[in-house]
């Protein structure tokens, strides 16, 4: 396999997942508080979510704030937390999940917090997956283990630690740094990359070699109905299902039945024409009415009926034709 993937896969070292050292009674469970109880981002203006901050603040003074964040666009992964007016910020290697970039950022302040000796501290974060893997006692991603291993080193040192979630976006200061720092960070952190966000990688480099292929097979009539490669979910019941993918890819009990009886290709009753699925679809001029009643439309592809998202009337118009049950 590695013969076969890019250089850029060739230098990756995967993050091991080593046992714990410590019996699993010993294991610090992180609980986290929310500070907005059940105001949520969507349903609360940006005031009130700051106001209900800035009343968590004054409640929870005595701890020092450390606003963490991840953040991974098409060109740039990065981390960074901000407290007490500095900004540390990382940029990671381009296989790194936002989710593995949102746990650096914390393993990073905890180091901070070390480092500096800070006794009372409040980490915050957007994340509340995140939050939810840390107070989870089954999870066995190494980097939530690193963070967890980390955190009791320092509660055994007497240091006093809290986790809170933040929403993103709402103009909150701290978070907003942090934010803007993990978007532009430039320094570099080499580091072990865990195995699923390799797994990830290798998964789509894949799917772009595929997709590159596929898009070279322009004269493949599959080609005009799924032009991009991705899962299609389907919610119809059976019978529409194996109709719909039956004319998807072109072969219908009605325009192929012929060829288990050695038979001649079926013609058009109305025009005389070789009977095919473009042909009943988009092609025959004898129910152009048909097709404007249920389509609004004479003239369409047959993406257009047949694609991720099927017209909602294609059934309907098989069944006024009088093709449904024979596809």
């Amino acid at each position: 396999m590695r013969n076969i993937l890019p250089d850029t896969f060739h230098d990756v070292k995967i993050h091991t997942n080593d046992f714990c050292d410590h019996p699993p009674w010993m294991e610090n469970s992180i609980s986290y508080i929310n500070p907005f109880g059940n105001f949520t981002k969507s349903d609360s203006n940006n005031s009130v979510l700051i106001s209900l901050f800035n009343q968590h603040r004054q409640f929870f003074q005595s701890y020092q704030p450390v606003f963490t964040d991840g953040s991974k666009s098409l060109n740039h992964v990065g981390c960074a937390f901000f407290t007490n007016g500095h900004i540390v910020s990382y940029k990671l290697h381009s296989f790194t999940s936002v989710f593995s970039s949102e746990i650096t950022a914390v393993y990073f302040a905890l180091k901070y917090i070390d480092v500096h000796d800070i006794r009372k501290s409040i980490l915050y974060t957007d994340s509340m997956s995140l939050l939810e893997s840390l107070r989870s006692s089954s999870t066995r991603n190494p980097l939530i283990k690193e963070v967890k291993d980390f955190y009791r080193h320092l509660l055994s040192k007497g240091a006093r630690i809290l986790f809170s979630w933040v929403p993103s976006h709402v103009d909150i200061t701290g978070n907003e740094l942090a934010d803007k720092s993990a978007k532009s960070a430039t320094e570099f952190l080499t580091r072990p990359i865990v195995y699923a966000d390799v797994r990830s990688a290798v998964n789509q480099w894949c799917h772009c070699q595929w997709q590159e292929k596929w898009n070279m097979e322009t004269n493949n009539k599959l080609h005009v109905i799924k032009p991009v490669l991705s899962h299609w979910v389907t919610k119809l019941n059976r019978r529409c299902d194996v109709v719909l993918t039956r004319l998807r890819i072109g072969h219908t009990r009605l325009t192929h039945k012929y060829l288990l009886f050695a038979e001649s290709p079926p013609t058009c009753s109305h025009c005389g024409d070789i009977l095919t699925v473009k042909h009943i679809l988009t092609d025959c001029v004898a129910v152009n009415r048909r097709r404007l009643r249920y389509f609004r439309s004479s003239s369409f592809d047959l993406s257009f009926l047949l694609g991720q998202i099927p017209h909602f009337n294609l059934f309907m118009y098989l069944k006024d034709i009088g093709v449904f049950h024979d596809i």
